[in-house]
């Protein structure tokens, strides 16, 4: 892990639900292929991870299974500074591996291959995610009120922690995969944030049902736009990169330097969001998110950068 100078007076918390992998990133030249990384990722893995490197404090929410990997899975996620008390390894818990390839030839050229599986092989994902009861647990037990809930599946025991959690003041973040997973509605509705990729879901046209929130569609290489309330879109454009290494992770680091940016100005509530805070917010978030495609692997800024983010 990389030291970092920069520490916060207060340690914000984030709570976070939804993909975690166990990422398997393999390197192929010609006929060799090696294993180059093995650790913790998804969506909601990477932000929590991310975050606990930027002085948050970070709380995943994870229901894995008793395999190698999944055991390995929560280990990682303690290495990254995540408090690992709502992760649970147990017999009806889920892993999913995240096989990456990622292939060089000789005139230059990269591709990379992804393959989902669970522990025991196949090719399918194998997520479990927390139950109606276990949600209702946690919001019992919890001794502190989260500034941030972040998640990116639509369950209905995340739904239960955007909606209570966001009736005590917390800031709620959704990231949906696409529209047409049973509940995406109802989290939308229970969010302030939701970000969204123009690759999943390129219609905007569903953001005019709803008041009060902030939506961002990542564009790839023509940058990223916001609709804050009933405001027109707003288009910033892309940050241009001398060098991608790896386009893994980027959006997880758009994600967790944005809220970081949210923090830092004092606006970690949708009352407290104003268009100028949204966008250099965002501004911020793409120049970090640049930097880390520079690096190999989801989270290679954090092994190998030893500069703050």
């Amino acid at each position: 892990m990389c030291n970092h100078d920069f520490m916060l007076m207060k340690r914000y918390i984030c709570l976070g639900a939804g993909i975690f992998n166990y990422d398997i990133v393999a390197l192929k030249e010609g006929k060799t292929s090696r294993t180059i990384i093995e650790e913790v990722g998804g969506t909601c893995g990477n932000v929590m991870c991310i975050l606990s490197q930027m002085g948050w404090r970070a709380y995943p929410i994870a229901r894995l299974d008793e395999s190698e990997y999944g055991l390995r899975l929560k280990d990682d996620l303690q290495s990254f500074g995540c408090d690992t008390s709502y992760v649970t390894n147990a017999a009806d818990g889920g892993t999913t591996l995240l096989n990456v390839v990622h292939r060089k030839y000789a005139d230059g050229g990269h591709k990379v291959s992804v393959r989902a599986s669970g522990p025991q092989g196949g090719r399918f994902p194998n997520y479990r995610f927390i139950r109606i009861d276990r949600a209702r647990e946690i919001l019992e037990a919890m001794d502190f009120a989260p500034d941030v809930f972040f998640f990116d599946s639509p369950n209905a025991g995340h739904r239960v922690l955007a909606e209570e959690l966001r009736k005590k003041g917390t800031l709620v973040y959704f990231e949906p995969g696409n529209l047409k997973e049973p509940g995406v509605g109802k989290c939308i509705a229970l969010s302030d944030i939701v970000k969204f990729s123009q690759e999943a879901i390129p219609d905007v046209s569903f953001t005019e049902e709803y008041d009060g929130k902030l939506f961002i569609q990542t564009m790839g290489g023509d940058g990223i736009r916001f609709r804050l309330g009933c405001s027109e879109w707003v288009h910033l454009p892309a940050v241009q990169s001398d060098g991608v290494v790896d386009w893994e992770g980027a959006g997880d680091w758009t994600t967790s330097a944005f809220i970081n940016a949210l923090m830092k100005a004092d606006a970690l509530s949708a009352v407290a969001m104003t268009m100028d805070i949204v966008s250099e917010a965002l501004k911020e978030a793409q120049s970090v998110a640049v930097r880390s495609i520079s690096f190999m692997g989801s989270k290679g800024m954090i092994r190998e950068s030893k500069t703050n983010f």
